[in-house]
């Protein structure tokens, strides 16, 4: 017999949702690549500008280890042919063993289960991650994220809508950027005309904040001439400014930094200490006016911690490369905005970048900015759908999942090497 327009619409709803609910994993691909610094400033520059200053010439010991930019990537395959990418950590410092936590551990774990049920695999996943969750940089957390995202971008593409609309997203909320990660090192005291000339490239395009790298504390004077260069040029109504400490600063030296910075309208000074003992943090906070930023992308686990010790950072960071995910990333968010805290985004590297900016539209981050590197990182050569900059902020494609693929020729082309020579 003939169906009807209407009972072979519903007949095919039937079998789409049929197929939803037994939807299984099929097999999990790692993939890696590596590529130099040098060999994106290029690519995206042209040429090197005079501006230009490769980080390990500074003669320290972060801008030595600053040589190349990778990232492990999670593929899943799905008996329904879909297919699903997410970013599992930068992977900067041992990709090698992010890589064998997923492929070891995680495959054998997530093999045979649905990728939509989201929620109940992450849990799955964090049962087998033991004593890996070492904090927001723990091992464990990365290889979930690779996963979560993936499942997040399959289930994009069976309903055939992006992530952020599936989390409530509005992609009319500002995803405003600001330079960071790779971009801005130290320079010396004859040499920061060059930091000058730097954000003067990115403020002419329409970048609206940067952030530089610190963690010389007085007497060395270089990160308040570094600051007082930037400022003398750029006032505060034109360009924010922000420092990542990378924990260069003790106590003592942090608390007379403050006071230096707060002359110079700094909007946050980040990771001021190595350590990760946030009673220091909010100690720090009590004596500028200054919002002190804890970065590297904390947890669920280690904001119930803070909040259990009454501790409330100004701004705390989001991230879903090394944080467990998209998942994880949405409760951070949420505890986030519980807390009346501000949030900024901290990203690395392309795909990873590209998850975190479909949390970010959800709106419950109390956003400020997030971390954008479009100089150092090749992400019209990774991604087939890159997001866009245009009128001070970032575009997300409307195609399903993340909006995006991944160039497999590019990943071919640049191999991770045995040893690699990033330490950051």
């Amino acid at each position: 017999f003939a169906m009807t327009e209407w009972q072979s619409e519903h007949l095919n709803g039937y079998k789409k949702s049929k197929a939803l609910k037994e939807m299984k994993i099929t097999d999990l691909e790692v993939l890696q690549y590596s590529y130099s610094v040098d060999e994106a400033i290029k690519k995206n520059l042209k040429s090197v500008p005079d501006w230009y200053r490769v980080w390990r010439d500074a003669g320290t010991k972060w801008e030595r280890g600053a040589e190349d930019r990778q990232e492990v990537i999670v593929r899943l395959h799905t008996d329904e042919g879909i297919t699903g990418i997410g970013s599992a950590d930068r992977g900067h410092k041992h990709p090698a063993i992010v890589a064998a936590v997923i492929e070891k551990i995680m495959k054998k774990a997530i093999i045979g289960e649905n990728p939509l049920n989201i929620e109940r695999l992450w849990q799955k996943m964090y049962d087998r991650c033991g004593n890996m969750l070492g904090g927001a940089k723990g091992l464990g957390y990365g290889a979930i994220g690779g996963i979560n995202t993936a499942c997040w971008d399959i289930l994009g593409k069976t309903l055939g809508a992006p992530i952020y609309k599936l989390i409530g997203g509005d992609p009319n909320i500002p995803i405003r950027p600001y330079i960071g990660t790779f971009t801005h090192g130290w320079r010396k005291l004859d040499d920061l005309d060059s930091i000058v000339e730097e954000a003067r490239f990115y403020v002419n395009q329409g970048y609206e904040a940067i952030k530089f790298r610190g963690g010389r504390g007085l007497p060395d004077r270089g990160d308040i001439e570094t600051i007082k260069a930037l400022r003398n040029e750029f006032p505060a109504d034109k360009l924010t400014l922000m420092c990542d400490v990378n924990g260069g600063y003790s106590m003592e030296q942090a608390a007379v930094m403050a006071k230096e910075f707060e002359k110079y309208d700094l909007f946050w000074m980040e990771d001021p200490f190595k350590t990760r003992d946030y009673t220091r943090w909010a100690d720090l906070q009590k004596l500028t006016n200054i919002n002190i930023m804890i970065g590297g992308g904390p947890t669920t686990i280690e904001l119930k911690q803070m909040l259990d010790r009454g501790i409330t950072p100004n701004i705390i960071s989001l991230c879903t490369e090394h944080a467990g995910g998209i998942s994880e990333a949405l409760k951070v968010a949420n505890l986030i905005h519980v807390w009346e805290r501000r949030a900024a985004g901290i990203a690395h590297e392309p795909l990873g970048s590209l998850a975190l900016f479909h949390v970010w539209t959800s709106g419950l981050t109390e956003g400020t900015f997030v971390e954008y590197d479009p100089v150092n990182s090749m992400w019209n050569e990774l991604l087939t759908d890159p997001p866009k900059f245009k009128d001070h902020r970032l575009v997300l494609s409307d195609k399903p999942g993340l909006g995006t693929d991944i160039n497999e020729e590019f990943i071919r082309k640049h191999p991770v090497p045995e040893t690699t020579t990033s330490d950051v």
